[in-house]
């Protein structure tokens, strides 16, 4: 009598014939892949992009000299994980920063960013899918469907960001706006921000981790945007920024990354600096956890409500459910009015 065919196995059937008659093949990936070479690097990339570079080297040093919480790093952000997961060169690949295809493969990323793909074209009233370019470099992993332009997670998670803050925040009627991006990583938002945004005055990119200024410093560089995109080192911070030069902070799954005693340095600065907004997204759809350099966790909501920042708005990332259920997360876009700066 022959095996039963399980649900799953005839799922999986039907898509390898539906693949072949494109001529893709389901296959399984033997090793995980960081990043798509498909697109050539640089000439300087190589020989800048590198664990050596002296202004790497002197960036960690002076981060670590500042002796600020700030810069004792979770496990998520220690030395030994990033000598894995980030590859300098090719920082837009699938690494510490985001996660576009580890362990999926062609087929279930494929289908998965297609799907996300036609749910920001549906919900894109300015037509940033169009406006908003991805070029592929630096290792991003994009995708091609017809009737629809290159996409990346990059792209497609920035443009719903942007959204977000559009339906609640109003971001394109604000003139010289002033934001800072804390946890900027390579600079993903402030690209987008300011490609979409012409009123956006200036843009302040910082970030504890001295790696990923050295690479956001690269990386706006190479955009062509340092005219209105600004690198903030740590140990610049609070020397350079006053009270009242910020319209919007932003904090985009990066706190969740951070350790308790960091996430209330970062909310301190921000109630010294009179930010009135702040744009938050956690790493968890129904909590707000740090996360400790022995990987404990723990909830650092309270910290909110003790510093005074009210929330005035939250959405799901995917308001569709059956999208959610496809992306396999569903995590949660939160804006906060902060008292202080009344």
């Amino acid at each position: 009598m022959p095996k039963p065919v399980t649900p799953v196995e005839k799922i999986k059937d039907q898509i390898q014939r539906g693949l072949a008659k494109f001529g893709y093949q389901l296959r399984k990936l033997e090793a995980p892949v960081f990043y798509d070479e498909a697109k050539p690097l640089p000439a300087d990339a190589t020989s800048t992009l590198k664990g050596d570079n002296p202004e790497l080297l002197s960036l960690r040093q002076r981060y670590a000299a500042t002796g600020l919480p700030v810069v004792t790093p979770s496990t998520w952000w220690n030395q030994e994980r990033l000598s894995t997961y980030l590859h300098f060169a090719y920082y837009r690949g699938d690494n510490a920063y985001v996660y576009a295809y580890r362990e999926q493969g062609d087929l279930v990323s494929r289908a998965r960013f297609f799907l996300y793909a036609r749910y920001i074209q549906e919900r894109d009233p300015r037509g940033l899918l169009n406006s908003l370019k991805e070029d592929g470099a630096f290792g991003c992993w994009t995708y091609d469907y017809d009737g629809l332009p290159t996409v990346s997670r990059d792209l497609l998670d920035s443009i719903n960001e942007i959204y977000f803050l559009d339906r609640h925040f109003k971001i394109f009627d604000k003139p010289k706006l002033r934001i800072l991006d804390i946890g900027a990583g390579y600079g993903r938002m402030a690209d987008r921000m300011l490609n979409a945004l012409p009123n956006i005055s200036e843009y302040y990119c910082t970030d504890a981790i001295p790696d990923s200024t050295f690479i956001c410093s690269y990386n706006l560089k190479y955009r062509g945007l340092t005219d209105r995109a600004k690198i903030l080192p740590l140990d610049e911070f609070q020397s350079t920024l006053q009270p009242g030069q910020i319209d919007l902070a932003m904090n985009i799954h990066s706190f969740s990354e951070c350790t308790l005693e960091a996430i209330t340095w970062w909310l301190q600065q921000l109630v010294r600096l009179k930010v009135p907004y702040f744009m938050l997204i956690p790493n968890e759809p129904d909590e707000l956890l740090s996360r400790e350099a022995d990987d404990s966790r723990k909830s650092w909501r309270p910290l909110l409500e003790q510093l005074g920042f009210e929330q005035v708005a939250t959405e799901l990332i995917y308001l569709d459910k059956g999208m959610a259920e496809f992306m396999l997360t569903n995590d949660r876009m939160m804006l906060f009015k902060i008292k202080s700066a009344a």
